[in-house]
């Protein structure tokens, strides 16, 4: 009967593969950790394997709180930096302000460009309705001689297609 290790040497222990160890490795384990304080004449696999685990589950949750941490400095900056940028563009909207503020014909001057916007787009659409209608008719005969032989066309012409372009 051979012995396989199911944990190498090399390899780290953790809360997830502590059970397949054996009593000398958790033993050891706790040696390196210097966190064997069992007495002697108690030791055995179950004690060693409590005593790792709690170290385990120690290392484990201060690992998941240091990740935690730092999530936490990264939004904070973000915030941070976020507040910032939102300083930086109020102060300058209260410049553009002040700067609107100082032209006295600055409201005057927004009433007539509006008004040639406003003019503007009224002419483009008197512009569309004058514009006559035309039937254009797309396609070949409707015997199916000018059809493209596109495989993943789902319907086939029966007639001609009509277009109304202005």
């Amino acid at each position: 009967l051979v012995y396989k290790r199911k944990i190498p040497m090399d390899k780290v222990i953790n809360s997830k593969n502590a059970g397949n160890c054996t009593a000398y490795e958790l033993r050891q384990e706790l040696v390196r950790r210097n966190a064997m304080d069992i007495p002697e004449d108690k030791v055995n696999f179950k004690a060693l394997l409590q005593r790792l685990m709690v170290e385990l589950v120690a290392d484990e949750n201060a690992a998941v709180e240091q990740k935690t941490k730092a999530i936490d400095d990264a939004a904070a900056a973000a915030r941070e930096a976020a507040k910032a940028d939102r300083e930086r563009k109020k102060a300058e909207a209260l410049e553009r302000s002040k700067a609107r503020q100082a032209n006295p014909d600055y409201f005057k001057q927004r009433v007539e460009v509006n008004e040639e916007g406003v003019a503007a787009k009224e002419k483009a659409k008197q512009e569309l309705k004058e514009l006559p209608i035309e039937c254009v008719e797309e396609g070949g005969d409707s015997d199916g001689e000018g059809q493209s032989d596109d495989p993943f066309r789902t319907y086939t012409k029966k007639s001609k297609n009509k277009i109304f372009v202005k």
